[in-house]
């Protein structure tokens, strides 16, 4: 093989490897790798918004401007439900690929952290810097951030896991059981049922049955 031909096998090879990561990237059902990948970014960028937040916070008390951070939390259980039930079960494509994950609930599906982190940075932070300011707006990003991190933890928990004795993951599989199972129009939280409570989808029977 000339040099020429080994330089064209190699750019092959690179581009074929960057458009499996691209395909895999956009497809619904992912790699372990992409799949938990969350896990591996997001925590360094929750305690760099913490951090950064407070260092350039000038107008607002310390615990004024940590109080955000919970805000954020907060804000992210509500987004948790709007999405879930107006948007992965209303959403045409969106729908779809939330089915998927109905009808095979152990396989990896979902929206990878090359898609949804630069989502969530230009659809929710950014906005909110002109909300609250930049330091308020990275601090509550913060808690926003982790209540997502939190959210794809327990949906995997309760999926791939054992409730391990513990009260609050029993109650949160069963929860999530009666939407897989039961009826797909209640308890369309997952971290929380707060706002199913609030709203009036919350469901604690499943097929008549009182758990």
């Amino acid at each position: 093989m000339t040099k020429v031909e080994t330089n064209a096998e190699g750019g092959r090879s690179v581009f074929g490897s960057a458009w499996s990561f691209a395909k895999a990237a956009v497809s619904p059902q992912m790699t372990p790798i992409l799949y938990f990948l969350d896990f591996i970014v997001h925590p360094p960028i929750i305690l760099a918004c913490i951090a950064w937040g407070l260092y350039i916070n000038q107008s607002h008390s310390l615990w004024f401007a940590l109080l955000m951070v919970p805000m954020g939390l907060l804000t992210w259980t509500l987004a948790e439900y709007i999405a879930h039930r107006f948007v992965f079960h209303k959403v045409p494509g969106i729908k779809g690929m939330h089915q998927a994950h109905h009808d095979e609930t152990l396989e990896l599906i979902g929206t990878p952290t090359p898609i949804s982190l630069p989502i969530l940075l230009i659809s929710v932070l950014w906005p909110m810097t002109y909300l609250l300011g930049t330091s308020l707006a990275l601090l509550w990003f913060a808690g926003f951030l982790f209540g997502f991190l939190a959210y794809t933890f327990v949906h995997y928990a309760v999926h791939h896991f054992s409730s391990g004795g513990w009260r609050w993951m029993k109650r949160l599989k069963w929860q999530h059981n009666i939407h897989h199972h039961g009826t797909s129009d209640l308890n369309f939280g997952v971290s929380t049922s707060l706002w199913d409570h609030v709203f009036g989808t919350y469901s604690n029977t499943m097929r008549g049955a009182e758990h």
